[in-house]
Protein backbone atom coordinates (compact mmCIF):
# COMPACT_ATOMS: atom_id res chain seq x y z
CA UNK A 1 0.00 0.00 0.00
CA UNK A 2 1.34 3.45 -0.93
CA UNK A 3 0.64 6.35 1.39
CA UNK A 4 1.32 10.00 0.66
CA UNK A 5 1.46 13.01 2.98
CA UNK A 6 -2.03 14.52 3.14
CA UNK A 7 -2.82 17.99 4.43
CA UNK A 8 -6.16 19.74 4.13
CA UNK A 9 -7.76 16.75 2.37
CA UNK A 10 -5.49 16.98 -0.67
CA UNK A 11 -2.22 15.23 -1.53
CA UNK A 12 0.94 17.00 -2.57
CA UNK A 13 0.17 16.12 -6.18
CA UNK A 14 -3.25 17.80 -5.88
CA UNK A 15 -5.38 14.66 -6.06
CA UNK A 16 -8.40 14.20 -3.82
CA UNK A 17 -7.48 12.04 -0.86
CA UNK A 18 -8.88 10.10 2.08
CA UNK A 19 -9.28 12.07 5.29
CA UNK A 20 -6.55 12.13 7.91
CA UNK A 21 -8.77 9.85 10.02
CA UNK A 22 -8.82 7.31 7.16
CA UNK A 23 -5.04 7.47 6.93
CA UNK A 24 -4.64 6.86 10.62
CA UNK A 25 -6.73 3.71 10.62
CA UNK A 26 -5.13 2.45 7.41
CA UNK A 27 -1.58 2.86 8.72
CA UNK A 28 -2.14 1.54 12.25
CA UNK A 29 -4.36 -1.36 11.18
CA UNK A 30 -1.92 -2.49 8.52
CA UNK A 31 0.85 -2.59 11.13
CA UNK A 32 -0.96 -4.18 14.07
CA UNK A 33 -4.30 -5.47 12.84
CA UNK A 34 -6.23 -3.07 15.10
CA UNK A 35 -6.27 0.64 15.71
CA UNK A 36 -7.25 2.46 18.93
CA UNK A 37 -9.98 5.10 18.64
CA UNK A 38 -8.72 8.36 17.17
CA UNK A 39 -9.26 11.43 19.42
CA UNK A 40 -11.65 14.06 18.13
CA UNK A 41 -8.86 16.66 18.20
CA UNK A 42 -5.61 15.55 16.61
CA UNK A 43 -2.49 17.33 15.38
CA UNK A 44 -2.82 17.18 11.60
CA UNK A 45 0.86 17.63 10.85
CA UNK A 46 2.07 14.92 13.24
CA UNK A 47 -0.60 12.47 12.12
CA UNK A 48 0.19 13.03 8.45
CA UNK A 49 3.85 12.39 9.14
CA UNK A 50 3.03 9.28 11.17
CA UNK A 51 0.70 7.89 8.54
CA UNK A 52 3.17 8.46 5.72
CA UNK A 53 6.09 7.03 7.72
CA UNK A 54 8.03 10.20 6.91
CA UNK A 55 11.64 10.67 7.94
CA UNK A 56 12.22 13.05 10.88
CA UNK A 57 13.26 16.40 9.36
CA UNK A 58 16.62 17.99 10.03
CA UNK A 59 16.51 20.31 13.07
CA UNK A 60 18.01 23.77 13.60
CA UNK A 61 20.98 24.29 15.94
CA UNK A 62 20.19 23.64 19.60
CA UNK A 63 22.05 26.79 20.69
CA UNK A 64 21.85 30.09 18.83
CA UNK A 65 23.69 33.28 19.80
CA UNK A 66 21.83 36.58 19.66
CA UNK A 67 23.01 40.08 20.59
CA UNK A 68 23.30 40.18 24.40
CA UNK A 69 21.67 36.79 24.74
CA UNK A 70 21.54 33.08 24.05
CA UNK A 71 18.76 30.88 22.68
CA UNK A 72 18.94 27.23 23.71
CA UNK A 73 16.72 24.23 23.09
CA UNK A 74 14.03 23.93 25.77
CA UNK A 75 14.77 21.13 28.25
CA UNK A 76 12.92 19.73 31.24
CA UNK A 77 15.57 21.32 33.45
CA UNK A 78 14.33 24.75 32.31
CA UNK A 79 10.88 24.25 33.87
CA UNK A 80 11.47 26.09 37.13
CA UNK A 81 12.96 29.16 35.48
CA UNK A 82 10.24 29.22 32.84
CA UNK A 83 7.53 29.07 35.51
CA UNK A 84 9.17 31.94 37.38
CA UNK A 85 9.46 34.10 34.25
CA UNK A 86 5.85 33.46 33.26
CA UNK A 87 4.60 34.13 36.79
CA UNK A 88 6.43 37.45 36.93
CA UNK A 89 4.98 38.43 33.54
CA UNK A 90 1.36 37.24 33.75
CA UNK A 91 -0.13 40.74 33.71
CA UNK A 92 1.97 41.52 30.63
CA UNK A 93 1.25 38.26 28.77
CA UNK A 94 -2.34 37.41 29.72
CA UNK A 95 -4.08 40.00 27.48
CA UNK A 96 -2.50 38.48 24.36
CA UNK A 97 -1.64 34.82 25.00
CA UNK A 98 -4.31 32.24 25.80
CA UNK A 99 -1.82 29.96 27.54
CA UNK A 100 -0.71 32.69 30.00
CA UNK A 101 -2.55 31.38 33.06
CA UNK A 102 -1.73 30.64 36.69
CA UNK A 103 -1.12 27.03 35.66
CA UNK A 104 1.60 28.15 33.23
CA UNK A 105 3.39 29.73 36.19
CA UNK A 106 3.48 26.38 38.01
CA UNK A 107 6.76 24.48 37.86
CA UNK A 108 5.11 21.07 37.62
CA UNK A 109 2.95 22.21 34.70
CA UNK A 110 6.01 23.65 33.00
CA UNK A 111 7.87 20.40 33.56
CA UNK A 112 5.15 18.55 31.63
CA UNK A 113 5.24 21.16 28.89
CA UNK A 114 9.04 20.93 28.66
CA UNK A 115 8.87 17.15 28.31
CA UNK A 116 6.41 17.63 25.47
CA UNK A 117 8.75 20.20 23.94
CA UNK A 118 11.61 17.69 23.99
CA UNK A 119 9.41 15.07 22.32
CA UNK A 120 8.27 17.51 19.64
CA UNK A 121 11.86 18.47 18.87
CA UNK A 122 12.75 14.80 18.56
CA UNK A 123 9.92 14.09 16.10
CA UNK A 124 10.74 17.20 14.05
CA UNK A 125 7.41 18.98 14.45
CA UNK A 126 8.44 21.84 16.74
CA UNK A 127 11.63 23.59 17.87
CA UNK A 128 11.14 25.44 21.19
CA UNK A 129 13.86 27.65 22.72
CA UNK A 130 14.39 29.54 25.95
CA UNK A 131 16.17 32.89 26.03
CA UNK A 132 18.79 33.87 28.58
CA UNK A 133 20.93 37.03 28.70
CA UNK A 134 23.93 34.73 29.20
CA UNK A 135 24.74 31.01 29.55
CA UNK A 136 24.42 30.92 33.35
CA UNK A 137 21.63 33.47 33.74
CA UNK A 138 17.88 33.05 34.27
CA UNK A 139 15.32 32.42 31.52
CA UNK A 140 13.76 35.69 30.28
CA UNK A 141 11.64 34.48 27.38
CA UNK A 142 10.42 31.72 25.13
CA UNK A 143 10.63 31.36 21.35
CA UNK A 144 9.28 28.64 19.13
CA UNK A 145 9.36 27.40 15.55
CA UNK A 146 6.73 24.83 14.58
CA UNK A 147 5.74 23.25 11.30
CA UNK A 148 2.37 24.35 9.93
CA UNK A 149 2.35 22.43 6.65
CA UNK A 150 4.50 21.69 3.61
CA UNK A 151 7.32 24.20 3.28
CA UNK A 152 6.23 26.43 6.17
CA UNK A 153 7.00 27.06 9.84
CA UNK A 154 5.45 29.53 12.26
CA UNK A 155 7.48 31.62 14.70
CA UNK A 156 6.12 32.62 18.11
CA UNK A 157 7.69 34.55 20.98
CA UNK A 158 7.30 36.14 24.40
CA UNK A 159 9.69 38.07 26.65
CA UNK A 160 9.73 38.60 30.43
CA UNK A 161 7.96 41.86 31.32
CA UNK A 162 11.12 43.29 32.90
CA UNK A 163 13.12 42.78 29.70
CA UNK A 164 10.79 44.19 27.04
CA UNK A 165 11.85 47.18 24.96
CA UNK A 166 15.50 46.09 24.83
CA UNK A 167 15.48 44.51 21.38
CA UNK A 168 15.51 40.89 22.55
CA UNK A 169 12.37 39.83 20.67
CA UNK A 170 13.49 41.41 17.41
CA UNK A 171 17.01 39.98 17.65
CA UNK A 172 15.76 36.47 18.44
CA UNK A 173 13.06 36.59 15.76
CA UNK A 174 15.69 37.61 13.20
CA UNK A 175 17.97 34.69 14.11
CA UNK A 176 15.10 32.18 14.18
CA UNK A 177 13.74 33.43 10.87
CA UNK A 178 17.12 32.66 9.33
CA UNK A 179 17.23 29.28 11.10
CA UNK A 180 13.73 28.42 9.90
CA UNK A 181 14.45 29.30 6.28
CA UNK A 182 17.65 27.26 6.43
CA UNK A 183 15.71 24.06 7.23
CA UNK A 184 15.52 21.65 4.28
CA UNK A 185 12.24 22.02 2.45
CA UNK A 186 11.16 25.18 4.29
CA UNK A 187 10.50 28.15 2.03
CA UNK A 188 8.32 30.32 4.28
CA UNK A 189 8.27 31.54 7.89
CA UNK A 190 5.06 33.03 9.29
CA UNK A 191 4.42 35.23 12.33
CA UNK A 192 0.81 35.61 13.45
CA UNK A 193 -0.14 38.71 15.46
CA UNK A 194 -3.44 40.14 16.59
CA UNK A 195 -4.24 43.39 14.79
CA UNK A 196 -4.61 45.19 18.13
CA UNK A 197 -1.16 44.11 19.36
CA UNK A 198 0.93 46.84 17.74
CA UNK A 199 4.04 46.04 19.79
CA UNK A 200 4.13 42.41 18.66
CA UNK A 201 3.33 43.33 15.05
CA UNK A 202 6.22 45.80 14.99
CA UNK A 203 8.69 42.90 15.10
CA UNK A 204 7.86 41.21 11.76
CA UNK A 205 7.43 44.63 10.17
CA UNK A 206 10.90 45.65 11.38
CA UNK A 207 12.40 42.44 10.01
CA UNK A 208 10.92 42.91 6.54
CA UNK A 209 8.03 40.45 6.73
CA UNK A 210 5.02 41.27 4.57
CA UNK A 211 1.37 40.92 5.50
CA UNK A 212 -0.04 38.07 3.46
CA UNK A 213 -3.60 38.37 4.77
CA UNK A 214 -5.77 39.15 7.79
CA UNK A 215 -7.91 36.29 9.09
CA UNK A 216 -11.13 36.76 11.05
CA UNK A 217 -10.92 34.44 14.07
CA UNK A 218 -12.75 34.13 17.40
CA UNK A 219 -10.74 35.99 20.09
CA UNK A 220 -8.68 33.62 22.23
CA UNK A 221 -7.32 36.13 24.77
CA UNK A 222 -8.87 39.15 26.53
CA UNK A 223 -7.31 41.85 24.33
CA UNK A 224 -7.73 40.08 21.00
CA UNK A 225 -9.58 41.94 18.27
CA UNK A 226 -10.51 38.81 16.34
CA UNK A 227 -8.40 39.93 13.38
CA UNK A 228 -5.17 37.96 13.00
CA UNK A 229 -2.40 39.33 10.80
CA UNK A 230 -0.43 36.69 8.91
CA UNK A 231 3.08 37.98 8.31
CA UNK A 232 5.27 36.07 5.85
CA UNK A 233 8.99 35.92 5.08
CA UNK A 234 9.94 33.76 2.11
CA UNK A 235 13.25 32.21 1.20
CA UNK A 236 14.94 34.28 -1.53
CA UNK A 237 15.01 32.69 -4.96
CA UNK A 238 18.17 31.98 -6.96
CA UNK A 239 18.22 35.56 -8.26
CA UNK A 240 17.96 36.98 -4.75
CA UNK A 241 14.27 37.80 -5.06
CA UNK A 242 11.49 36.37 -2.85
Amino acid sequence: MTLRCYLGGRAVDGSVTPTIRDLYYMSVSSASGTAPPLPEEIDLWRTARFASNAKVPEAPAEVLEVPRGLLSRTRESDAGQLAHAVGASLDHLRPWLSWATEEAADAQAQRRRCREAEAHWADGSEYPYVLRPGPSEQVIGGFDLWRIGPGAVELGYWVHAAFTGRGYATACARVLTQAGLALPGVTRVEIHTDEANAISAAIPRRLGYRIDRVDELPPEAPAHSGRQQIWVMERPGPDGQD
